[in-house]
């Protein structure tokens, strides 16, 4: 302040009633010229302040509570610095813009720290992706804040996280980008939505967490290839070596784009032919026909399989279903002399995971099939089968005939690796014509089948902070493996709080995270995010689970649940200056005033803070009443703090009186530090009354009457004592 003038400041914030309605107005004005003052805002001036009034609240606004004012204004507003001091003057006695008078009195500049990190927005470089391929996710982050950060920004797709990445100190009012390269091997087909978090580990108490999520809505559909077998048929399925078979495939395109994709049918493992299908469009099928010469093929039961996509071209997102799973048998008999044919198949899975898995029960359909593939009828038809104890009769079969037998069967595999549930030479089958010509067979294929062991496992959950100030965020990892040999799997990830152990909340905002295609052995490390704006203080026990929504049948299913001890207080700081009281209100210079504040303990820790007691007025600035006292005080726990005010040497007046608690370690919530009971104080001066009047001049016969007065009165009282002595 010099001349009466604020020098140096770049803005001013100021509140006045400029149209007498009884309200005041706030007002932001930039030293635009840059002369240190702001001369140039009066009334018909090159800028008239009168239009730079803020009428939007959330650029700046104050409110007055007592006989104080607080004023805000937005931090962008007054172009991001990265660093400020504030001073303020009131003008109350020369009311004008570029005036302090000095009766008022600036305050020290004061350096202020505000942590802000904030997610500006977010975007993909495409808006569609091919499953398999990488999106690039970019990040924008603005400091807001008035010092240098370093923090995590974490990138979730759909929610599957992609990985952390660090920024290192930012410097404040700056702004950077951070790019991701999110993978899309394994994502389920759909739209999935971008979100963006800054400080995922909740290294930073901000005085703004909202906007540590990214609001910019972003998304990115990934599509995917997928053709499939959907029916096999073959017409006819008995006929004798040398005819021909028409075996009709239907295929469909389940996914996005337009496939060209070979087509190949089987006997058994044996290829019949390969064709080509061309340019078919998402969604559409079409009947592909094959034409099969028996010509030379060995009388038999053949079981038809159709296979799409047979040369592996196309990376699709389901290759299970480029096997038609239906069973066609087909019958090629003999033309000239008796034969028996006997296979067995595995006709569908009746219960049980499938592929099998360790440790689960898979119960299989299986069909015996015997065919008279002569060309004259069979008596007394016999099949064995010394592993599954079968001994099955039939009287008579017709050529071309067939018996099926079906039953089911169960395995529980012990651990991964191929099971035979029935080898070939096992099963066997007999019969004669009328003339006692035998015919005999041994079924040619083994039933086997392949087992997996299916194990996700919830390896670890670790909080980056484990004491954490009511309101704040906090990043917990949680790492899930796929310890089972069962390809990449799919699952859903839950991480839980309790204050007991026995009753769990889902964690939010992020509740759960799925993950996509995890590997064989492969681990991820997922961040889940804390908002503990709503929940009560205290100690909370963690808990992870993989596979949260028992999707998968799994070998040990003991494991999907961390057992890795993780606890996160949750603490509230906040001293309340309740009440105020004086001893007096109206006092005489020079008296002492008692001061009473009741103040109490709301949060959750026990706090030792400073208490300070201020008088003050709107024209000058708050003096302190006494030195500072130092109380501790336990959760809930409330007392009374005394100042005495010894009023010697205050300017007679009204004074306002403020008892105030110094802010502890992690207090948020600092509005009712001071007390907003308003407490006033009125000193008077003593008065000095009576009136001099100054005696009239005195004259010499004045005097000479008074001593003749003087010496009668003398003579009378010796008389009157010597007459009472005679008397006597």
């Amino acid at each position: 302040m010099s001349g009466g003038n604020i020098i140096g400041a770049k803005y001013l914030l100021f509140v006045e009633d400029t149209d007498d309605d009884g309200t005041g107005e706030i007002y932001l004005l930039k030293d635009i010229i840059l002369d240190g003052k702001f001369d140039e805002y009066g009334p018909g001036q090159a800028y008239d302040y009168r239009n730079y009034k803020i009428t939007d609240p959330t650029n700046a606004t104050f409110r007055i509570t007592g006989n104080y004012i607080d004023m805000k204004v937005k931090w962008a507003s007054i172009g991001n610095p990265t660093s400020y001091g504030l001073m303020w003057a009131t003008d109350q006695e020369n009311p004008n813009l570029n005036q302090a008078p000095t009766t008022d009195h600036p305050d020290e500049e004061i350096g202020l720290v505000i942590h802000d990190v904030v997610a500006v927005s977010q975007w993909a470089n495409v808006t569609e992706v091919e499953q398999g391929k990488f999106v690039k996710v970019t990040v924008e982050i603005e400091n807001r804040g008035t010092s240098s950060e370093s923090f995590d920004v974490t990138a979730y797709f759909g929610p599957r996280i992609t990985c952390v990445k660090r920024v290192v100190n930012l410097p404040a009012g700056q702004t950077t980008t951070v790019e991701f390269d999110c993978p899309t091997e394994g994502v389920e087909p759909g739209v999935y939505v971008i979100r963006a978090f800054v400080d995922s580990a909740g290294e930073i108490l901000e005085i703004d967490e909202d906007n540590n999520w990214c609001t910019a809505p972003a998304s990115v559909t990934v599509k995917v290839h997928d053709v499939a077998a959907i029916s096999q048929d073959a017409n006819p399925t008995v006929v004798t070596q040398g005819e021909s078979i028409t075996i009709n495939v239907v295929v469909k395109n389940l996914g996005n784009y337009t496939e060209t994709f070979d087509v190949t049918i089987y006997y058994d493992s044996t290829p019949i032919g390969t064709q080509t299908v061309n340019n078919l469009a998402p969604g559409d099928q079409t009947t592909v026909s094959f034409n099969w010469d028996t010509t030379g093929v060995t009388p038999e039961i053949y079981f038809i399989k159709a296979f799409v996509d047979s040369a592996r071209a196309i990376n699709e997102f389901n290759e299970v279903n480029n096997n038609c799973t239906a069973i066609t048998p087909v019958i090629v008999r003999s033309p000239a002399q008796p034969g028996i044919s006997v296979e067995k198949a595995i006709a569908r899975v009746v219960s049980g995971p499938d592929p099998p898995i360790a440790g689960i029960q898979t119960v299989y359909e299986i069909k015996i099939i015997v065919t008279n593939t002569g060309n004259v009828p069979l008596l007394k038809v016999n099949v064995t089968d010394s592993t599954w104890n079968i001994d099955w009769r039939i009287a008579s079969l017709d050529p071309g005939h067939s018996g099926i037998m079906s039953f089911n069967y169960g395995i529980i595999p012990s651990s991964s690796g191929v099971f035979t549930l029935n080898r070939g030479q096992d099963l066997t089958a007999t019969g004669r014509t009328e003339d006692y010509q035998y015919v005999s067979d041994t079924a040619d294929l083994d039933l086997v089948v392949t087992a997996y062991t299916r194990d996700v496992v919830a390896v670890s959950q670790t909080p980056t902070k484990t004491t954490v100030i009511q309101g704040e965020l906090v990043g917990i990892d949680v790492v899930v493996k796929n310890a089972g040999d069962y390809y990449g799997e799919t699952f859903n990830v839950t991480l839980y709080y309790s204050s007991d152990g026995t009753t769990w909340t889902k964690i939010k905002p992020i509740d759960t995270i799925r993950v996509f295609g995890l590997g064989v052995n492969e681990e991820i490390t997922l961040r889940f995010v804390w908002d503990t704006e709503a929940v009560p203080p205290g100690t909370y026990y963690i808990r992870a689970a993989a596979d949260s929504g028992n999707e998968l049948p799994e070998t040990f299913e003991n494991n999907n649940v961390c057992i890795q001890e993780a606890v996160i207080e949750i603490q509230v700081h906040d001293i309340v200056a309740v009440s105020q009281g004086v001893s007096a209100t109206n006092v005489m210079s020079g008296r002492i005033v008692k001061i009473t504040g009741l103040l109490r303990n709301d949060g959750s820790e026990t706090e030792t803070f400073t208490v300070r007691c201020y008088y003050g007025r709107p024209e000058i600035p708050l003096v302190q009443i006494e030195s500072d006292q130092m109380i501790t005080l336990a959760p809930g726990e409330q007392t009374t703090v005394n100042f005495y005010w010894d009023t010697s040497g205050v300017t007679p007046g009204a004074y306002w009186i403020e008892v105030r608690v110094l802010p502890v370690v992690g207090e948020l919530d600092t509005y009712d530090n001071t007390c907003t009971v308003e407490t006033s104080v009125t000193i008077k001066a003593y008065y000095v009354g009576g009136e001099i009047i100054a005696p009239p001049a005195i004259s010499i016969i004045n005097i000479m009457i008074v001593a003749i007065l003087v010496a009668a009165l003398v003579t009378v009282a010796i008389f009157l004592f010597k007459n009472r002595f005679w008397i006597k």
